[in-house]
């Protein structure tokens, strides 16, 4: 949950301390295996006993519980006053994976990252690379809205409006359509290589409970 370290729970820290901590890793129990690609069960299993050395453990998975997020926050970082630009990041409150709203709620996003950039962007030059996405993990994501402009407050007007739209007008069919075969289309390219695939499998089974998800 991208927990940040504070020097009071690292400055007593020892050498025994890292060794104790790297064996605690490599325990069998640990070990989720995926594998993606032609590679025999023979082969398998005689690389895989290089780990019958190892401790079992007894390690189990963790429940991450949802953490409810807090709402209606502002926070301000100055910056110089020589520094032209203002980096803004919204969030809001996202579906996880496991949802039945987790798939509704990426073609919204593939909508208005689309939107951000034709308005913000290609229309009215505000912003380099205005962008919305999804980010997390186990059950706790979060949507985000990005952009950097010089004119922060115009730039975010806009966003605002295209949020706006998307709650109170339909989305026109072509471009539902076309939103679609976007996510899907990126979706199949980001997962195109084995270790890709491998990789969002792993995630699937220890974030969601279920590599079936991917």
């Amino acid at each position: 949950l991208n927990h940040a370290a504070t020097a009071a729970e690292v400055e007593k820290l020892g050498v025994n301390d890292f060794k104790a901590y790297r064996d605690h890793q490599f325990e069998r129990s640990r070990i989720v295996l995926v594998v993606v690609g032609n590679v025999s069960r023979a082969e398998l299993e005689s690389r895989l006993a290089a780990f019958e050395a190892l401790p079992q453990g007894s390690f189990a998975w963790p429940k991450v519980e949802h953490i409810t997020p807090v709402t209606d926050g502002f926070y301000f970082v100055p910056k110089p006053a020589d520094f032209p630009t203002t980096y803004i990041e919204m969030r809001a409150p996202s579906a996880c994976i496991t949802d039945k709203e987790w798939w509704a709620e990426r073609i919204l996003n593939e909508i208005l990252d689309k939107r951000f950039f034709d308005e913000v962007r290609t229309k009215r030059n505000l912003a380099y690379s205005p962008e919305i996405y999804a980010n997390g993990s186990y059950s706790n994501f979060s949507i985000r809205a990005a952009l950097q402009s010089i004119l922060a407050d115009s730039a975010a007007h806009v966003v605002f409006d295209e949020f706006h739209k998307v709650q109170t007008e339909l989305v026109p069919k072509k471009e539902l359509e076309n939103a679609k075969e976007g996510r899907i289309t990126t979706y199949f390219y980001a997962t195109q290589k084995n270790l890709r695939q491998a990789q969002a499998l792993y995630t699937d089974q220890v974030e969601a409970g279920d590599w079936r998800v991917f």
